[in-house]
């Protein structure tokens, strides 16, 4: 995709949700409840196929040159991350993969600390895109990633929605956190078990009779709950976000796995900012399944993958980087973790697939773009706080 269009289209995703709303007065549609009956995914992994062109040649000495090194790997936490590195080491099995699971939020601060100290000790990062975007890639954290792609299907804009070069650091042009897929999400979460009908619309949250009993995870950790709350700000005002934050008295969580234990536990009727990937593991056992998602307001949340600045396996990188990309990788991550953006994959059995048609009617908190409206949002919910 030209990129001057890309950052046009991009650029346009700005606070349109909240003009949108605001002239219309509309909601998006809510997304129903998930059926009574588990859902069993069946990823079918293909054989990588052997490449036709220039670079294979390259293609071939990065994967013999990969056998002497490892990949050392963080992701965010989830069984879909687990199946992903098992089926990697299956395609590559010469390849040593040292795997850690944990949110940019509480990871970043650690390899900054090591990068500072001149440790550069990781190679690549699958994750929650906002911390890596806002934080850890202005503190230096991550490199460009075109050198490491070699396999033109995977950078071909045709196999991709809004085509390949779309990187969150959209205002200081760093193409090194990419944004490979995006869920839509946000709005508020109603166990049906406990609230059978009613609490459709966003106003309801302020009435008196739910005070004490929405569960919000921390908005001034920059995580789920500033991107649920910061897209909220753009589209009911800062009024509302206070009457919420504040008269509502709600229930502030922390660890982002407790947000889906709470609600699928029963202990509160209302969540927001609940973190869909441990919801999504409930709902696989069965249990959860009278959750309903979504409602009132949504934004898309991206899933980000980077570079760490000098990586110390360089070739392990390029092959992971060059498999993760493409079909196979992304086949995994699309049935297990999040809906790829990447074409032809099927979509996450839970998570709600944006509409690439209309996508300039959502909001993207994590895009460096708008870096204002997580920052006033982090500020405002930690005024209210105090």
């Amino acid at each position: 995709m030209n990129r001057a269009v890309k950052a046009a289209m991009l650029g346009a995703l700005v606070g349109v949700l909240a003009l949108t709303a605001v002239a219309c007065g509309e909601d998006p549609t809510p997304t129903p409840a998930p059926t009574a009956t588990p859902v069993v995914v069946e990823v079918v992994v293909t054989a990588t196929p052997t490449p036709e062109g220039a670079h294979v040649a390259e293609w071939a000495a990065v994967q013999e040159a990969a056998k002497s090194e490892k990949l050392v790997i963080n992701t965010k936490p989830g069984d879909g991350a687990n199946f992903l590195i098992k089926e990697f080491k299956r395609t590559f099995p010469d390849i040593e993969v040292e795997h850690t699971t944990a949110f940019p939020s509480r990871f970043g601060p650690r390899i900054i600390a090591e990068q500072e100290a001149g440790q550069y000790l990781w190679d690549v990062m699958a994750n929650f895109a906002g911390n890596m975007t806002n934080v850890m890639a202005p503190a230096g954290t991550f490199q460009d990633l075109e050198p490491f792609l070699i396999l033109p299907e995977v950078t071909d804009d045709d196999n991709w929605y809004l085509g390949f070069d779309v990187y969150g650091n959209d205002a200081s042009g760093l193409d090194q956190v990419f944004y490979f897929a995006m869920d839509l999400r946000g709005g508020f979460y109603v166990n049906r078990d406990l609230e059978p009908s009613g609490l459709t619309d966003v106003d309801e949250l302020l009435d008196p009779k739910w005070k004490g009993k929405i569960l919000i995870h921390d908005p001034a950790a920059n995580g789920g709950g500033t991107a649920a709350i910061g897209s909220l700000l753009a589209f009911k005002g800062e009024d509302f976000v206070t009457k919420l934050l504040r008269d509502q008295e709600p229930i502030i969580i922390e660890d982002p796995r407790t947000t889906a234990e709470w609600m699928v536990t029963e202990r509160v009727p209302i969540g927001i900012g609940v973190y869909d990937n441990f919801l999504d593991e409930f709902n696989t056992e069965g249990v959860g399944l009278a959750i309903e998602r979504r409602l009132g307001w949504g934004h898309i949340s991206p899933d980000g993958f980077a570079v760490y600045k000098n990586a110390p396996h360089p070739n392990a990188t390029k092959v992971f980087v060059n498999w993760f990309l493409g079909d196979d990788g992304q086949r995994i991550w699309a049935s297990t973790m999040a809906n790829s953006r990447r074409k032809g994959m099927p979509h996450h059995p839970f998570q709600n697939h944006p509409d690439y048609d209309r996508i300039e009617t959502y909001t993207v908190p994590d895009f460096e773009s708008n870096a204002d409206l997580l920052t006033d949002t982090i500020a405002l919910a930690e005024q209210l706080r105090n």
